[in-house]
């Protein structure tokens, strides 16, 4: 099914810069000279959204080269543009630049192709006949309003060649039996749910001063000082690792003697601490230890899965999609990634065990500290996290997969199972 009223990832550039705070953009399509309004709440540096009371002209410049989403405007007058810019950024061609970004899409139509019991896929092609392959869940399955049952296989209410609209966030095609490189976090029929999403842009870790993670964040920033810069120096540049997997349930692979592990070290002991003081950390030992906030665990691990999940479910978010390795291990569900984003600079990346996979099986239900050691090479998907966040990024997935495959290339000797997936749980559920 073509998609009349989307495009996603087009090349254009600066015409004009109207106001401080707004742009014209220009492009082609079909031959055709397109014009797109932009507002500067709409643009990003570096994955991350303008600071307050910034002007756009510090950021581009008329012909500047720009990457962006876009909707069609309805009922558009003559001389007006056509087109409204949902995400855009700066273009800029260099190997310096290791990362890729990508905005999530919204609002747009697709056809439904495969059904399962309770997963299937949806494709759908936009003007510029760029395809695009949907992996969707029933659990995000909304007819007139009303979320699918639990209990109702998808064939209940959907068949092949149906049209729904849906929205997405991008994912990696390697971790899904269909190969689908996008994840829908709602499909429906009919009126749309109202408040699915929050504002990326406007989520403050104050959400969750009620269970003191907002505190321990803080007091992270400020006594140990973690940020950005800490993460862009030369000798943190990664080691050249062997990848020698030898099995599905643990990645091992080899370490450099020159990496610096004493940056690593330090981080993890602060960030221990930090999720130690919510009581994250105290979630694995409770049962030992007797400690009497035990019972309260559950209900803040829950909390925090809920911030992240606001997050990493929303296609309203800037995606940003490159290579790193593994800092460390908080505990059983958390791990923080070291993440290439320009070349020699890296940036830490908080993610869960429910967004990460291995080789299509999905970690949701198992030990990280089992499966992934420091140093292990990961490709991932993220988004920017709120101000102050004890990370400058959240991971929305994790994978291996890609990893293995180019030992495969290079003749290394690894069995790899892979398990049956009964679906993949893409995102937090």
């Amino acid at each position: 099914m073509i998609c009349k009223n989307f495009l996603h990832d087009v090349t254009g550039h600066v015409a004009e810069i109207t106001s401080p705070n707004k742009a014209i953009i220009h492009f082609t399509l079909d031959g055709v000279l397109q014009t797109a309004f932009l507002k500067i709440q709409r643009f990003y540096k570096d994955g991350k959204c303008l600071p307050d009371n910034e002007n756009l002209n510090k950021y581009i410049k008329i012909s500047n080269k720009v990457k962006f989403s876009c909707h069609i405007i309805d009922n558009a007058e003559p001389g007006q543009c056509k087109w409204f810019i949902t995400n855009c950024w700066r273009h800029i061609e260099s190997e310096q630049h290791t990362a890729t970004l990508s905005t999530g899409i919204m609002n747009v139509a697709g056809t439904v192709m495969d059904l399962k019991q309770r997963h299937g896929m949806l494709v759908m092609t936009d003007l510029l006949e760029n395809e695009f392959r949907v992996h969707f869940l029933a659990s995000k399955v909304y007819i007139y309003g009303k979320r699918l049952s639990a209990s109702k296989p998808l064939s209940s209410h959907l068949q092949i060649e149906d049209k729904v609209y849906f929205d997405a966030i991008p994912c990696f095609p390697e971790e899904n039996n269909q190969k689908c490189n996008w994840f829908a976090t709602c499909v429906h029929k009919g009126k749309k749910p109202e408040d699915l999403y929050k504002d990326p842009n406007r989520i403050e870790t104050t959400e969750t001063d009620k269970d003191g993670l907002n505190r321990s964040v803080n007091n992270f920033v400020l006594n140990n000082e973690v940020s950005s810069s800490h993460c862009q120096q030369q000798e943190l540049v990664p080691p050249e690792y062997a990848s020698t997997i030898n099995t599905c349930e643990t990645v091992k692979q080899t370490h450099s003697a020159n990496a610096d592990n004493s940056f690593n070290n330090s981080f993890n002991n602060s960030f221990n601490n930090s999720f130690n003081n919510s009581g994250l950390g105290e979630m694995e030992s409770s049962k030992e230890d007797a400690n009497p906030r035990a019972e309260h665990d559950p209900k803040l691990n829950a909390k925090m899965l809920h911030d992240i999940k606001l997050l990493t479910n929303n296609p309203k978010a800037v995606f940003a999609k490159s290579n790193g390795i593994i800092m460390g291990i908080i505990n059983e569900e958390y791990g923080v990634i070291l993440g290439e984003f320009q070349r020699n600079i890296f940036e830490s990346i908080l993610f869960h065990r429910s967004n990460a996979f291995l080789f299509k099986m999905n970690l949701a239900h198992s030990k990280l500290s089992e499966i992934f050691i420091e140093g292990d090479r990961v490709r991932f998907i993220a988004v920017n996290a709120p101000k102050q966040f004890v990370c400058e990024w959240i991971a929305t997935q994790v994978s291996v997969a890609n990893f293995a495959e180019e030992g495969d290339e290079q003749g290394e000797d690894h069995e790899v199972q892979i398990v049956e997936e009964s679906p993949n749980v893409q995102i937090l559920e």
